[in-house]
């Protein structure tokens, strides 16, 4: 079994530092040490999150293991695997994504496709496609 770790933008880290950044000088002026630790343990909660997303390629199944959820998907279910990019809400912390299309899912996802960021987005599709020659890469 095979596993990727995602590839995680900087604005991630932005977004969620920031706010907490900002929350912890104020809650240190304020004397509020309660904020502070909240601000702290969410910051973590989210970072604990964003560096669990993962995915593994067995023999038979490409799974996603999504922060605190796993998921798991036929291998010779995937159509198709494209390179996109984008901020659609889905188990990536990277714009630099990979669109996997499946057919004939039993649960099947919105539009039957799920994006993924892997580090190393050609070594990950290579993985696929030996397990399953008949996926198209677009």
């Amino acid at each position: 079994m095979k596993t990727f770790q995602t590839r995680i933008d900087w604005w991630v880290w932005l977004v969620a530092a920031l706010p907490t950044a900002i929350i912890t000088v104020e809650a240190i002026v304020l004397g509020i040490w309660w904020l502070l630790f909240i601000a702290l343990l969410s910051f973590f909660v989210v970072m604990l999150a964003i560096g669990r997303i993962s995915y593994s390629i067995g023999k038979e199944m490409l799974t996603v293991h999504d922060s605190f959820t796993t998921r798991r998907y036929p291998i010779d279910s995937i159509e198709s695997l494209q390179k996109v990019s984008g901020f659609l809400s889905q188990p990536a912390a990277s714009t630099k994504r990979i669109e996997v299309k499946f057919k004939d899912l039993e649960r099947p996802l919105i539009f039957n496709t799920l994006q993924v960021s892997p580090k190393d987005r050609d070594l990950f599709i290579s993985e696929l496609v030996q397990i399953n020659p008949a996926i198209k890469v677009l």
